[in-house]
């Protein structure tokens, strides 16, 4: 549960972070992109720590790849903020 708490803190500071460096008020799709990423995170990590190696490693790789898909779509946001 700590980890949960220290992913959920992750992006909530990134994204207040980049709301109020570049002075935007996030959208209703921002909050959604964020809680279902959250939701899928505590999902993934819940895989992570079975006893089943298969299965544990297949939730690793969830937790990767959701942190890759939130870096993605914040990266996209900072884009679209600077045109």
């Amino acid at each position: 549960q700590d980890i949960l708490v220290a992913v959920l803190m992750h992006f909530t500071v990134k994204i207040e972070k980049m709301a109020t460096y570049n002075k935007i008020e996030l959208t209703t799709k921002d909050h959604w992109v964020v809680g279902i990423h959250s939701v899928l995170i505590w999902i993934s990590i819940k895989f992570a720590f079975t006893p089943n190696l298969f299965i544990s490693m297949i939730g690793w790789a969830w937790v990767y790849l959701n942190f890759i898909s939130f870096e993605a779509y914040g990266l996209k946001r900072v884009q679209e903020m600077k045109k």
